[in-house]
């Protein structure tokens, strides 16, 4: 008999078949309102509205009819006809490669997209992207596209859990623009969604420690971190935890605690297996053991991160490692690598730039000097040596 019955949900999305059909009946207009669908279908309106109010089973040859009148493929109801490019993003968000490539499929796939529900995953998927590519306005408006069909959608669990996303990401976004005190206010204002799980009030106590970051109320960062690491025990979060590590080692290396820093960051990398956030800690790390005057330890470091496999290094990640082994040697060779090959995006040559000109200037006070081809053009500024790698 269940052979009989077509599946609950959509096959990328989840979403709930007779929700699925009753937002693309809405999406064609009057012509199909539950007593038109139900004359055109010779069943009950009473039996429709049971249906579409998943109070009632829906059978394949309900499910094949249904498609007939909406004019729609069962693949299309389904969303057979998206698990390819789903499964393309869906490597993609893990990969985070090639970031122009992923936001034209996640633009593709919401082409195809009908119905409150899919539009609002797609927009979702596509705020991902703009995000990873730092062009945070552009995420906002798609985050907030997402939140605004949620609310018309309902209040199911399923809905729940894709608002708490969306606010959870505008949240994020808010912190990486500086706008704090915006992002505090959603924080303050989507309270109750936070604390349906534990997972969720762990979120919560972070988002809090990255806006006190922001202020630079390391005390406040620190209590709000370790409350995290309190939520998140025996919770099974391996890399969180050693997010959470991480970061308080850097609360730690801007509060001049360098071997706590160091402690700290050493931990991280025990709980880390993410390639990304790895390479992030052991940058930082890095400068730890630089003012701990640990520069062969630091430079053995560099050397080994470089050796290994850089399949997810990005190339903005190996210069700025390059640009510390310069800072660890004394030497301007490896930082003028990357101040001089236009292989290394524009940002981290402006940095290699920057440290040279501190490098020659100083060379020069000690009544040395040499010129540096190709930086001579960047703006002079004066900033500590490692404060931006």
């Amino acid at each position: 008999m269940s052979q009989l019955l077509a599946p609950a949900q959509t096959v990328v999305d989840g979403i709930p078949l007779w929700r699925r059909i009753r937002e693309l009946m809405k999406e064609k207009g009057s012509r199909y309102s539950i007593s038109a669908v139900a004359i055109r279908l010779g069943i009950s309106r009473e039996t429709l509205r049971l249906m579409l109010n998943g109070e009632r089973e829906i059978y394949w040859f309900e499910l094949e009819r249904i498609s007939e009148d909406l004019k729609l493929s069962v693949a299309r109801i389904l969303q057979e006809d998206q698990v390819e490019l789903y499964e393309e993003i869906k490597a993609r968000k893990v990969s985070l490669l090639e970031l122009d490539m992923a936001l034209d499929v996640a633009k593709r796939r919401f082409n195809m997209a009908q119905g409150l529900s899919e539009k609002a995953y797609t927009w979702i998927d596509i705020g991902y992207f703009y995000f990873h590519k730092e062009e945070y306005t552009d995420a906002k408006l798609c985050y907030m596209a997402a939140g605004d069909l949620i609310e018309k959608i309902g209040f199911s669990e399923q809905e729940n859990e894709l608002m708490y996303a969306v606010q959870r990401r505008l949240v994020v976004i808010n912190i990486f623009t500086k706008e704090i005190a915006t992002a505090l206010k959603l924080l303050r204002s989507n309270e109750s969604l936070f604390m349906k799980t534990v997972i969720r009030q762990a979120d919560y106590l972070h988002m809090n420690a990255r806006c006190q970051l922001r202020l630079s109320v390391l005390v406040e960062t620190r209590k709000y971190l370790l409350q995290t690491l309190e939520k998140l025990k025996g919770t099974g979060q391996e890399e969180w935890v050693g997010v959470v590590y991480s970061d308080l080692g850097y609360v730690e290396y801007l509060d001049l605690n360098y071997e706590k820093a160091h402690e700290l960051m050493k931990l991280a990398l025990q709980h880390l297996r993410f390639d990304g956030r790895r390479l992030l800690v052991i940058k930082d790390l890095v400068k730890v053991q630089l003012r701990l005057n640990e520069l062969q330890v630091a430079e053995a470091l560099i050397r080994k991160t470089l050796a290994g496999d850089r399949t997810n290094m990005s190339k903005e990640m190996e210069a700025r490692f390059l640009i510390l082994l310069s800072r660890v040697k004394g030497v301007p060779f490896y930082a003028e690598t990357v101040a001089g090959h236009s292989k290394y995006p524009t940002n981290v040559r402006f940095l290699a730039g920057r440290f040279l000109r501190i490098f020659y200037r100083r060379w020069f006070l000690r009544g040395r000097s040499k010129r540096v081809t190709g930086t001579y053009q960047l703006p002079q500024r004066r900033f500590p040596y490692d404060k931006y790698l």
